[in-house]
């Protein structure tokens, strides 16, 4: 199945004097997200593909500004830690109301069918989560030329603010820098969904990692 039907648009702002390796890291996102994409047609039997990635990068106190106006809103996250290869937190969320059209897609049921969040509403949009996951984790192994082994992921649905005071935005992480890629994978001629990708990392780890790429 050819999920190509759009040229992906893709917006970064990383810093003011972007290293090539933060760049490299830009394009490596992309891949991620157009990759998670085709295997999303296949397990949706639809046609799906990524319309528009945007990356940005931020100070951690920035990031915590940014998100205060949705702190309450409920979402559907999926946390790896990475701290033995770039001493990073990588989260991909999905907002409460796009995991629901999203589960409806994935069982072949009408649109808006599904209006409660279940126990089988977390799983469904937890495998998303880890194909997510699983291609972010794998182009990264495979630009780097080595094997990449995160701790196993933490899934959860709660409120933005729970999610990522709980396992991110404590103190300690002040000093680490914060990239957020926002990717939007739509269903071919109408529906999709946004998924959101937060990394907190240790740039300077991030950029010797990525030197070689």
């Amino acid at each position: 199945m050819n999920a190509t039907a759009w040229p992906m648009e893709i917006d970064a702002s990383v810093s003011s004097r972007p290293e090539p390796e933060i760049l490299a890291f830009v394009s490596l996102l992309a891949a991620a997200f157009e990759k998670a994409a085709r295997q999303l047609s296949v397990l949706t039997q639809r046609e799906m593909a990524v319309l528009r990635c945007t990356v940005e990068s931020r100070s951690v106190e920035d990031f915590r500004v940014s998100v205060e106006a949705d702190a309450e809103k409920s979402c559907f996250a999926s946390i790896l830690k990475m701290h033995e290869l770039m001493n990073a937190d990588v989260a991909f969320l999905i907002e409460e109301s796009e995991g629901l059209r999203l589960y409806d897609t994935l069982m072949g049921h009408p649109a808006g069918r599904t209006a409660v969040v279940d126990a089988d509403v977390v799983s469904g949009i937890g495998e998303v989560n880890n194909i997510l996951g699983s291609t972010f984790i794998n182009e990264i192994a495979d630009r780097i030329g080595r094997a990449v082994h995160p701790r196993i992921p933490v899934t959860a649905f709660d409120m933005l603010g729970a999610v990522l005071q709980g396992v991110m935005l404590q103190d300690e992480y002040i000093d680490r820098t914060v990239v957020c890629a926002d990717a939007v994978i739509r269903e071919v001629p109408a529906g999709g969904f946004k998924v959101r990708l937060i990394v907190l990392c240790d740039q300077a780890q991030l950029v010797r990692i990525l030197a070689s790429v």
